[in-house]
């Protein structure tokens, strides 16, 4: 997922190869779609990270995928910091409050993942990444998955690959607006629709990947749902705290979120909703935002901490 070695076409090959590997059931879709609409990739250096599209292409900050990378990968911290917490509560039946509370580990384990997201936010201002120190338990970004030795990290790096699919998948469509002349008269509704048609796209036909594969459906859908979950953690970590509520560009950063993953068909029981939980029990103790909800499911908890976004 590093970029700095591109030529032009191989950049182009690059995007198009991930927006592939997310939905493989619709390669031909999207080829198709890519040679219609023949999108440039313009590959820049910058002190703002961005993946941003405009009628001639993808603009796109040479670091973004290392600052997409670490966010993705403290994502993962989340759910290993609160996962099991989320599901204690739930079988206990003591109060996702408590058992924060009552956990004399916590304080260690949040400081790391709140090192690791200042970290990203280090690499997504600055335009020389070099001396800024790696975390020294996250991999460094790779473009062959299988370069990766853990088993769990390279499941995280298909979750980063997922979420990072996602963005291009928006603002692809955003081309595809662009191009059609059929982009909304209100920008706000414009990045919706895009993020709409991106979730959409990933997920319509979970079945026809999973059917030839002899896969359970759920679990695919499952996956892809959580890279959605992660792509709402980028969206989360890359708005600055005072556009949350929305701008004139965009909704509230609830409002997007809850458009990611929130109609999801996926069980009540299903480890998603632990994953999303424990994503967003992050968000919020990263923004001190209190919550106190009484003995809940896991997906019920989730619906709760969307609100308080």
């Amino acid at each position: 997922m590093t970029t700095s070695r591109f030529t032009a076409k191989e950049g182009r090959d690059y995007w198009l190869n991930i927006m592939i590997s997310c939905a493989p059931e619709r390669e031909d879709e999207i080829r198709g779609l890519w040679h219609k609409y023949s999108p440039a990739v313009e590959i820049e250096n910058s002190n703002a990270s961005r993946l941003t599209a405009s009628p001639k292409g993808l603009r796109i900050d040479i670091k973004t995928p290392e600052v997409y990378w670490l966010i993705v990968f403290t994502g993962w911290k989340a759910l290993e910091i609160y996962g099991p917490l989320v599901a204690y509560s739930s079988i206990s039946g003591m109060p996702i409050a408590e058992v924060l509370a009552r956990d004399s580990e916590l304080q260690c384990m949040e400081h790391d993942y709140r090192a690791c997201m200042r970290t990203a936010h280090e690499y997504k201002n600055s335009r020389d990444v070099n001396s800024i120190p790696w975390p020294p338990d996250i991999p460094k970004p790779s473009e062959n998955r299988f370069m990766i030795d853990d088993a769990q990290y390279r499941f995280t790096f298909d979750l980063a690959c997922s979420a990072l699919g996602f963005t291009l998948f928006h603002e692809f469509y955003h081309i595809v607006l662009l191009s059609e002349g059929r982009c909304p008269n209100d920008i706000r509704e414009e990045e919706m629709l895009c993020d709409v048609w991106a979730r959409n796209f990933l997920t319509a036909k979970v079945s026809e990947y999973a059917a030839p594969r002899q896969l359970d459906f759920n679990q695919v859908l499952e996956r892809r749902s959580m890279g959605a979950v992660l792509s709402a953690l980028i969206i989360f970590e890359m708005t600055p705290s005072w556009a949350h509520g929305g701008t004139k560009e965009y909704f509230s950063v609830r409002d997007r979120i809850t458009a990611l993953f929130s109609n999801t068909s996926l069980p009540t029981g299903c480890h998603f909703w632990n994953f999303a939980s424990a994503v967003l029990i992050g968000m919020c103790r990263s923004k001190s935002i209190q919550f106190a909800p009484p003995p809940m499911t896991a997906k019920a908890l989730a619906e709760h901490l969307l609100q308080l976004i």
